[in-house]
């Protein structure tokens, strides 16, 4: 059986073929938790017990957050802004209510899915009226229903379809590049490399793309 092998290289032509795989990779992972999303209320609507309903909110914060950072700017702004022109008229309200959600409900806190009263507890009268105690009483949205996600989940696919075809036509024009840059005898002397460390105190570093 024959082994195919590979080879890296650095090419900042390749800058719009990243944009397209990052911005799959998280739409495609944002899709997923769409679909657990889905599944797990369906399950939850059953008389038998679901010990993994604790991740609800967990879920339905990832496939927000995913989607979202597809289309909040950073170094993929150019191959975002293509993406967000060729989402479908009927469906740029939704998109935009998805990252409304995304900015109002997750990222930022005292929203309009959060509602705080004062809460007095007062004595049992048969022991004389008087003020008990005073908190806060807090009520929050934990995660939009199922049918918010089962949208999502179709728009998704709509912006995959997309990429899918973009990125076949960067993948073509690469290996063109390749082939008029380089010789076959100088790509199969080169090794393979491994990925640079991705290191934790980087987080506060700004990112350039090629």
């Amino acid at each position: 059986m024959a082994t195919y092998s590979y080879v890296n290289l650095e090419l900042p032509e390749a800058g719009r073929y990243f944009d397209l795989t990052g911005i799959a990779f998280d739409l495609g992972q944002s899709k997923d938790y769409c679909e657990k999303y889905v599944h797990l209320m369906a399950r939850i609507a059953s008389p038998e017990p679901v010990p993994e309903r604790d991740f609800l909110e967990c879920i339905s914060t990832l496939a927000i957050v995913k989607y979202g950072r597809c289309f909040k700017g950073g170094v993929r702004r150019k191959t975002e802004k293509e993406l967000s022109q060729n989402i479908p008229k009927d469906k740029i309200e939704f998109h935009q209510h998805v990252l409304d959600v995304r900015d109002k409900h997750i990222a930022h806190s005292v929203n309009e899915f959060e509602r705080c009263r004062v809460r007095v507890w007062l004595n049992p009268e048969e022991k004389g009226r008087k003020v008990n105690n005073v908190n806060i009483e807090l009520h929050g949205l934990i995660a939009p229903g199922p049918e918010f996600f089962a949208r999502l989940s179709q728009l998704i696919d709509m912006h995959l379809a997309w990429i899918k075809a973009e990125k076949k036509q960067e993948s073509a024009k690469l290996k063109e590049l390749v082939e008029e840059r380089f010789s076959l005898e100088e790509l199969y002397s080169l090794r393979p490399e491994a990925p640079p460390p991705l290191e934790m105190h980087r987080a506060g570093k700004k990112r350039k793309w090629p």
